[in-house]
């Protein structure tokens, strides 16, 4: 539902990044975790943003279904059959419209100074940022292609990379 916060953890994948944008489609809370997590890490931070749903590969399921209150879990194996609209809510879409000021996801600190803390990123926020540096770099578009050597979980991964690259057109 619009407003719930969703979970994601597993191996940088183009499934991983595909739920991503899902998510967010959907007006959903993006809530990416380290796949590097232990079970601890993982109850913390589950029981700190309480995601209606964590959807992770095989190994982070494993340790997820291991902890106190674990929340619902999906596959991400999964994700591919829900390609090209398929699956059960394919023919019952219908687009959600978000405000602009809506959190759109929470990125965790890598916890270096204690716990790891949730950084609530807005839509606004995300895509004033992206379309302020076209400004300031105008050659930054559609043949802009970005190398991406961090983890899709982690905040540069998600705030800067894949989003960034998608929103201005790049690859």
């Amino acid at each position: 539902r619009p407003g719930d916060r969703i979970g994601i953890s597993g191996s940088n994948s183009l499934a991983w990044v595909a739920t991503a944008f899902a998510v967010l489609k959907c007006g959903c809370m993006l809530c990416p975790m380290n796949e590097r997590f232990v079970a601890s890490e993982f109850a913390y931070l589950t029981g700190f943003c309480e995601p209606a749903l964590v959807v992770a590969d095989a190994p982070r399921r494993e340790i997820l279904a291991s902890t106190a209150g674990c929340p619902p879990l999906l596959a991400l194996e999964d994700v591919e059959a829900c390609r090209d609209g398929a699956g059960d809510a394919g023919a019952d879409w219908r687009p959600v419209r978000v405000d602009a000021d809506t959190a759109a996801m929470m990125v965790f600190t890598s916890g270096s100074s204690g716990t790891p803390k949730g950084v609530m990123l807005s839509h606004r926020e995300q895509l004033g940022k992206f379309f302020e540096m076209t400004l300031v770099a105008p050659e930054l578009g559609p043949q802009t292609q970005s190398l991406m050597p961090l983890s899709v979980q982690s905040a540069p991964g998600t705030a800067w990379g894949y989003l960034f690259s998608s929103v201005i057109g790049g690859t």
